[in-house]
């Protein structure tokens, strides 16, 4: 991802850094999860059509750098959903 279209995002600095170091699965993830406000594993699989362990291991350095935050589903705890964090 160039960084103008990082540059587009209107993150503070140092997020814009962090996501520098993620993979380009990872940036389209977060570009994905930007648009909506929480979204499921199975969510993210189908707008993108990685498999799922490219998917969980973006998500593992989305959530190392503090750019999104998972939460259990109340409803079906077997499920977890992300969403870009607030701070």
């Amino acid at each position: 991802m160039s960084k103008s279209v990082i540059n587009m995002l209107n993150l503070p600095e140092p997020k814009n850094d962090l996501l520098n170091v993620v993979t380009p699965a990872a940036k389209k993830i977060f570009l994905i999860l930007q648009t909506e406000e929480r979204m499921y594993v199975s969510e993210i699989r189908e707008r993108t059509t990685y498999c799922r362990r490219t998917i969980q291991f973006a998500l593992s350095q989305l959530v190392a750098a503090e750019l999104i935050t998972p939460a259990p589903d109340l409803r079906d705890m077997r499920k977890t959903y992300y969403m870009i964090s607030s701070a």
